[in-house]
């Protein structure tokens, strides 16, 4: 009985020394104090504390006086920035300390939390709402829309719709103006802006003005873009011509399709004067050919501003030449291992192919020759 006893005991003591160690550590690892926060805005404030001799880091909690979650951040330094804050709120925070285990180098221990402290954010600043909406520089697909500069701005939200549309489409601008473009001709435009304070950033939700009264403009009314006249075609070959038309005053180029007669797709050609030369095609071939004018030049976002096509206009390119085949060959000057082969020159000829062969070959050498022989050597 004596023994077991004895061996009680000793299973007591080497449990109580095992779990001793834990107990210290808890024990050196001490509690922040001296809590304080400053910098203290409408949506953030800075939270210290006296720092912990041998701390590894420190566990900040913190949250509205009437929420029951906390807010946990890991900090190193005995300070902490706190953002995303709400304006005229009460907050509390708390701090504990996280130290390296003496006893085990890989371990970490905590203090208790520290008691809570708590600070209240400033009210929100009031955010002005713009005013002196104006618009200029107004055409047919795009307008200027400024306002009066608000002090201390970071930038705006300006939203822009067609009069008669239920959608807003939205621009963040930093100055106080805007251009928009790719706007309708004839139509009534309406505008309305509000000022960014606080720029909205991760976990800050931003302060804003309310938009101030819609303001509108209407672009200009399609300029009237005239259809290209007087249709011409000249210096026509077999495989080429011109073709020109009336210039049309304010133009700022030409959109010009051809094709032949029996084909359904037309070539594109975008020229900036009122003619075009026309290259690549077919020999005794009728071709047909329209043009239009562009008074605006298609830009990315505008969809420009064009005429009709002109009526069709039509040519046809000259026939291809005849080229004679030559005549009055004869040979010549033989001898064991050349000859010398003619013909008749042939008016206008460029050149000529000549081929021979073997009576019992099947392939034939060539020779290409600017005049009307050659002399065939190493037969």
């Amino acid at each position: 009985m004596k023994q077991k006893l004895l061996t009680f005991l000793m299973f007591l003591a080497m449990a109580a020394f095992a779990i001793a160690p834990a107990w210290a550590q808890t024990a050196t690892c001490p509690v922040p104090a001296g809590l304080t926060s400053s910098n203290i805005t409408h949506n953030s404030a800075t939270v210290s504390w006296g720092a912990v001799v041998g701390a590894s880091g420190y566990t900040v909690q913190y949250k509205p006086l009437s929420v029951t979650t906390w807010v946990t951040l890991n900090v190193f330094a005995n300070t902490a920035n706190l953002n995303g804050l709400m304006a005229s709120t009460t907050y509390e925070y708390k701090v504990r300390t996280v130290c390296t285990s003496t006893s085990s180098p890989n371990t970490t221990v905590v203090s208790d939390y520290s008691p809570a402290s708590q600070f209240t954010t400033l009210v929100a600043p009031v955010c002005p709402v713009p005013v002196g909406l104006v618009s200029s520089n107004i055409t047919q697909n795009s307008a200027t829309v400024s306002w009066s500069a608000v002090s201390g701005a970071v930038g705006y939200v300006l939203q822009y719709k067609t009069a008669a549309a239920t959608t807003w489409t939205t621009l963040n601008v930093t100055t106080n103006s805007a251009n928009l473009t790719g706007l309708l001709a004839g139509t009534t435009y309406q505008y309305k802006v509000r000022t960014v304070c606080v720029a909205e950033a991760a976990g800050t939700p931003g302060s804003y003005s309310d938009f101030s009264p819609v303001a509108q403009f209407t672009t200009l009314s399609a300029v009237s873009c005239p259809v290209p006249v007087g249709l011409v075609s000249s210096n026509i070959t077999q495989n080429s011509a011109t073709v020109s038309w009336s210039a049309v005053s304010g133009a700022v180029g030409y959109v010009l399709q051809y094709k032949t007669a029996a084909a359904t797709t037309w070539t594109t050609l975008n020229v900036t004067t009122n003619g075009a030369n026309l290259t690549g095609l077919l020999a005794g071939t009728t071709y047909q050919y329209k043009v239009r004018t562009v008074c605006v030049a298609e830009v990315a976002g505008t969809p420009g501003s064009y005429s009709d096509f002109s009526p069709v206009a039509q040519f046809t390119t000259l026939s291809a030449v005849s080229c004679p085949v030559p005549s009055g060959l004869v040979s010549s000057n033989i001898t064991q291992n050349s000859a010398t082969v003619s013909w008749s020159a042939v008016s206008g000829a460029v050149g000529y192919v000549l081929q021979y062969k073997t009576a019992a070959a099947t392939t034939w050498t060539t020779l290409n020759v600017t005049t009307n022989s050659a002399n065939l050597t190493g037969l």
